[in-house]
């Protein structure tokens, strides 16, 4: 399964699609160039994107073994790196998620916000509850007010730890869920691989900022 879905890209853009019939309702949860006709259409993953509003919008197969999706959660472009082999020994999941926002001199710039998430507390389900990621668009914002030059890490900055202040709660329950419906829907996407049943026994930090990149848009 994973060689054909290898280099699937997105077209954002809708306009004189042809798609038709029963899938039709599917279309904005799939990468554009797909066709509705593709393996992939009518399969599990594709009801569960749609279930939990989530968007397709690459995949693209490493070798064998890793794969990286890139998916569309509200505003947040999610980017994220599967290693299906040492899935069961590595405790973090990371995420690079990505959204343009106005900074405090009314400025756009492209926000790349890396973190990651332990899998200690995570399972696979299919009647999972669509969160809001308030925390999340709290955590933007508290991120463009920094006034970040161009880049800072968890080892060049003590500001990192002060930004989830308040809202650590929530940014905690919300990764639970991105992390849950992530494998979830990888393992729908690639079913001879599962990711169903380990259980970390270490307890480890739930959310960690790894690293803050700012672009500035031209």
């Amino acid at each position: 399964m994973l060689d054909r879905i290898i280099n699937i890209k997105t077209d954002l853009n809708y306009k004189g699609s042809k798609y038709s019939g029963p899938a039709t309702k599917y279309r904005n949860v799939l990468p554009g160039k797909m066709s509705i006709n593709d393996t992939i259409s009518f399969s599990p993953a594709v009801h569960y994107l749609a279930r939990i509003n989530w968007r397709l919008k690459e995949i693209i197969g490493r070798g064998k073994e890793t794969v990286k999706i890139v998916f569309l959660v509200s505003e947040f472009e999610f980017q994220a790196e599967i290693d299906l082999v040492r899935f069961n020994s590595q405790s973090r999941q990371f995420f690079d998620i990505i959204k343009t926002i106005q900074n405090a001199k009314n400025k756009e710039e492209r926000i790349i916000l890396t973190v990651s998430v332990g899998k200690d507390n995570y399972s696979l389900r299919d009647d999972i509850q669509v969160l809001e990621l308030n925390g999340l668009r709290k955590l933007f914002q508290r991120i463009a007010f920094l006034e970040v030059a161009n880049e800072i890490s968890k080892f060049d900055s003590i500001a990192l730890k002060d930004l989830m202040d308040e809202i650590n709660f929530n940014i905690i329950r919300e990764f639970e869920y991105i992390n849950t419906a992530f494998f979830t829907l990888v393992e729908k996407l690639i079913p001879e691989k599962s990711l169903q049943g380990h259980k970390f026994e270490e307890q480890v930090e739930p959310v960690i900022i790894e690293k803050i990149k700012v672009l500035a848009n031209e």
